[in-house]
Order: structure tokens, then sequence, then C-alpha cells
């Protein structure tokens, strides 16, 4: 049973828009008492102002804006995201329609058009643009706003993350086929730097470099890694898998090629390894481009499928039971934990929307309060004895309730961490950070 969450004494709740802080009930009643004070003023006032109605009418409509976009998020999230989508669709451009309304029934036919043309620009440019600037900041605004300074290291000569006020200076490094040299690049900065500064991945090729060159990564910079054999499954899918039942984590059942036919239900297919994914030919032929996995209705469709479309990249796949539910049935555990698997911060998060829906990345992740699921994760960690940063992806099983353990990650994507009541926690200071990696023994 899902522990319910202690009741928040500052917030009060409205059917449709879920708990309310203070300040946001505030703006709510604002927003409410100026539209109602815009109409009565063109109302009763006798011959108005109109530059003044104008104004009034624009803040009220914005307000409005805001406070259907709060309405139809949360109905997203009770409903599912399909007909969330589709609320999104229609009513997050609700100001647009009234103008169009008032615009065309006053023969405005110039103004409806700029309006529709101003409101799909907007949308493409500015939000999308918006969205992957912030996404790509994330982690080095966190960083920063507690006084560590960042110093990014990419192949990639534009990323967001570089045009933060926090970014302390950029290494350009080789493409990241080239380990070797990249390796040597990172060895000559920080030696230019003269300090074992924290060294962060954000992928797992990245993470699969920094594991196998840890030997010579080691004595210029502060690493906390997992033990060899445990990195190396936390990387190979297949391996993890073997691990999780030898340890019995709550892991979907597994089954071969050999016997996939076996599988009356239905069956997810999934790479063994998501090193070098963006171009690699599982995620082209069979995932379209897409995706981290593949959805079949039972392992005799899922064999008869990759046979006919690649049948050369079978020994590429594992394939798992497929747990039912909807993309709001994933959850993740997100954590930082000291040598030893001891979890020191954490929050969890659940998953609203993914994009391909049930088998891509996440398109909208919610913070969340489930006490089961954080038991769990802390179970985890201290069995597997974890080390660093790690994620962990759950699947709620729509059939049986229990969470089922998808995928694990070690490397850095999300800085946030919450308390149990989820009041934002200040990152780690530098001293904190650096003394919870410790220099490894160097193999000589």
């Amino acid at each position: 049973m899902t522990a319910a969450p202690a009741p928040a004494p500052a917030r009060v709740g409205l059917p449709i828009l879920g708990p309310l802080s203070t300040p946001t009930r505030i703006a709510l009643l604002a927003t409410l008492g100026l539209s109602v004070a815009t109409i009565a003023f063109e109302l009763l006032v006798h011959e108005p102002n109109e530059t003044l109605v104008f104004v009034l009418a624009a803040v009220s409509i914005l307000g409005l804006a805001w406070v259907v976009g709060l309405a139809t998020e949360r109905l997203g999230a009770i409903a599912g995201p399909q007909f969330g989508g589709v609320l999104n669709a229609t009513f997050g451009n609700i100001a647009e329609l009234i103008i169009a309304f008032f615009a065309l029934q006053a023969g405005l036919i110039d103004v409806v058009k700029a309006s529709l043309t101003g409101s799909i620009i907007g949308n493409l440019l500015l939000v999308l643009g918006a969205s992957v600037l912030l996404g790509g900041l994330n982690v080095v605004r966190a960083l920063g706003m507690a006084g560590i300074p960042v110093i990014i290291a990419s192949s990639k000569r534009q990323r967001p993350s570089m045009a933060s006020r926090y970014c302390s200076g950029v290494i350009e490094l080789p493409p990241i086929a080239e380990r070797e040299a990249v390796v040597e690049t990172l060895v000559q900065e920080a030696k230019r730097l003269g300090a074992r500064a924290p060294l962060f991945y954000d992928n797992d090729d990245r993470l699969s470099l920094v594991q196998d060159f840890r030997a010579a990564l080691a004595p210029h910079y502060a690493l906390l890694l997992n033990e060899p054999e445990l990195a190396d499954a936390l990387v190979e899918k297949a391996r993890f898998q073997a691990l999780a039942e030898r340890t019995g984590l709550p892991v979907p059942r597994r089954f071969d090629w050999e016997t996939l036919d076996g599988a009356s239900g239905p069956v997810l297919a999934k790479p063994k390894s998501r090193t070098a994914w963006d171009n690699s030919s599982v995620r082209r032929q069979l995932f379209g481009g897409a995706g981290k996995a593949c959805i079949f209705a039972s392992g005799r469709e899922a064999r008869a499928q990759i046979e006919a479309r690649a049948a050369q990249l079978a020994d590429q796949l594992s394939f798992q039971e497929y747990v039912p539910g909807g993309d709001d049935a994933i959850w993740s555990f997100h954590g930082f934990a000291a040598p030893g698997g001891e979890v020191l911060e954490w929050f969890v998060g659940r998953k609203i929307r993914t994009w391909p829906a049930l088998t891509g990345d996440s398109a909208y992740l919610a913070l969340a309060r489930d006490e089961r699921l954080v038991a769990l994760g802390r179970e985890i960690a201290r069995s597997l004895r974890l080390a660093g940063v790690f994620k962990m992806d759950f699947k709620r099983s729509a059939s049986n309730d229990r969470y089922y353990l998808l995928e694990k990650e070690c490397a850095l994507r999300n800085a946030r961490v919450a308390r149990k009541d989820f009041q934002p926690l200040p990152p780690l200071t530098l001293e904190e950070l650096s003394s919870l990696l410790p220099p490894l023994p160097v193999p000589r």
C-alpha cells in the first residue's frame, strides 16, 4: 500500500487545481478580482479610458491563461497523457482563441492572422528553445548557486550549458570515440588547474570512459566510482539483469532469444548496452530512431518482427516480461550514495509523459512522494553498495501493484535533491563534496 502524503498545513486544495500554496492562492484571487474589476469598469463607467481598459484586460487575460494552465496540467496528470495532451493543446491557447473570436466579430481579419502566426512562432521558437536551454543549464546552475565553480568539458563546441553565467570555463575535448586523446586532454587540463576537482559524467559513454581509464584519471580528479565489477554490470543491461537475479532484486522475468517463443504475454525488447546509442544500428533499424525499447504482443511476435527487420541485431537485445501500466506508472528514485551504499540525498520523480509513449525518454517528470519506493530504493543501494550519483527507474505494475526495477544509471542528469517534505536542500559545498570523493588506489 502506498504511503499517503502527510497533509501540508499551509496549502488549501481546489477540486481541479489541487493543493495550492499561499502565494498561489493570493495570485489566483488577485487574478479573478482584476478580471471582475475590468468587466465592471467597462460596463459601469461612462466613456472609460480605452488605454486603461486595454491594459486591465490584457493583464486579466494573462492571469486567466495562467489559471487555465494550472487546471489543464492537473487534469492531464489525473486523466492520463493522451487526454492531457488534448486539453493542453486546446485550452493552452485560450487567450488566442478569445482574441480571435472578438476580432473576427469586429472584422479584424489581419489581427486574427497576426495572433495565430505569433502563437505558432512563439510555441515553436520561444517555448521549445527555452525548454532546451533551461534543461541544459540545470546541473550547472544548481552547482553554481552553491558557490561551486563549474568547468564544462565537451567535444561539442556549442552546448546550452556553456551559456550559463555559472560556467567558469570550457575544455574542448576530442570526439568521444578517440578515448585516449580525451583522457590525455583531461589529464593535461587537470595539471593546469593544479587541484583534484570532482569529475562528473552525464551518460553511459562518458561513464564507461571514466571507469575504463580510472587509473589514469584518479591521480588528477576526485572520483567516486563503483567497484569495477559492479560498474561494468551497471552499464551492460544483460550483466545487470544477471546480477539482479542473483541478489534478489525486483526485476521483470528475463527471456533468452532461444526461449523467446515460450513468452505468451507482452514482451519488452531493449538493447544490452546503450553506449554509442545515438548512432547505433539497434536504435535506427529496430526502434525507428526514437525510444529506448520496443513492446511486442508476445515472444513469438517479437522473434518474427526482429527476424524480418534486422535478424543480425538479435544478439544485441535483451528481452523481459512487459510490466503493464502507462507512462504515469513509471517512477524514478534519484540519489547520491556514500561508499558502501548509504543514500545521503534523494528525491522521487514520477513520469507524466514520455516520447515515444511507454518506451521513450522523459518528456514530463513531476516530483512525487512514495515512502514504499524510497525504502525500496535505499535497500537496493545498500545491497549493491552503490557509490556516487545514481538513478533507478521503476514501474508500478497495474496488475499486482508491485514495483519492478527497469533501469539504473550512475551518471549526473539532475542535480535537484529534496527532503521527505520536499523542501529543497542546499547543494553540497565543494569541501563537503570533495570529502566524499576519496582518492582511488592506482595500480603500479
